[in-house]
């Protein structure tokens, strides 16, 4: 059967430490063997389960264990983050630099600082996006977590979309790009609707433009035939 428990593993006659909360698998009769299934971030034992029947052992009384990987903070530093059609939970990320890149599946983060860099995977969940330093972040997934957005510092460029998170740009920030922000806007600092060329940034709800806040336009030819806009 299966069945969910929290092992204790004694190191010695005094003292014992705490296992991580796991899944147990286990056989119709005592168990002569164990197997127990190391893994990733965040993932849920549960997810494993099903491979024991994929696996075609032999028939003999087994035991699988498969525990709760715990949720931990990940940092980018010059790398790549690479989740391309995965989902995954971990805890605060951190790009200091580098990319995060992905498909259709999902990052899920307690919060993101982002200094520099790309990220084309998916943020999910419910913590608060900051672009911090004043270097650039682009963003250009269908980006659906629920916490906010803020620009402290540097730019932010917003190719993709934000579906459910309301942004803020400080002072000292830039918000840019050509995709969608489906929250509301307040801008202190700068508006730059583009992504280092001439582009739109589409707001689908309120864009708050605050006392001394700046929007920069790109202009493709300065003394071409006149348009409109």
């Amino acid at each position: 059967g299966v069945e969910s428990s929290t092992a204790t593993k004694l190191c010695s006659r005094r003292m014992s430490t705490p296992l991580l909360p796991a899944v147990r698998v286990e056989p119709s009769g005592t168990a002569t063997h164990s197997v127990i299934w190391m893994h990733g971030l965040g993932a849920d034992g549960n997810d494993f389960v099903p491979i024991v029947d994929e696996m075609e052992l032999p028939a003999r009384p087994i035991r699988f264990v498969f525990p709760h990987a715990p949720v931990r903070a990940v940092t980018i530093n010059g790398g790549t983050l690479a989740l391309g059609s995965n989902s995954d939970t971990v805890g605060a990320v951190t790009l200091l630099s580098g990319n995060i890149t992905g498909s259709t599946g999902a990052l899920t983060g307690s919060s993101y600082d982002l200094r520099y860099g790309t990220v084309s995977a998916i943020l999910g969940g419910v913590g608060n996006l900051t672009k911090t330093t004043g270097s650039t972040v682009t963003l250009s997934g269908a980006n659906t977590y629920t916490g906010s957005t803020t620009v402290s510092n540097g730019k932010l460029l917003v190719n993709g979309s934000l579906a459910n998170s309301a942004t803020t740009v400080a002072a000292a920030g830039t918000l840019g790009g050509t995709g969608t922000l489906a929250g509301a806007v307040a801008n202190n600092g700068t508006l730059a609707p583009g992504s280092n060329a001439v582009g739109n940034l589409t707001v689908n709800n309120t864009l708050t433009l605050a006392p001394g806040s700046k929007i920069a336009w790109e202009i493709s030819n300065w003394t071409g035939t006149a348009g409109t806009g």
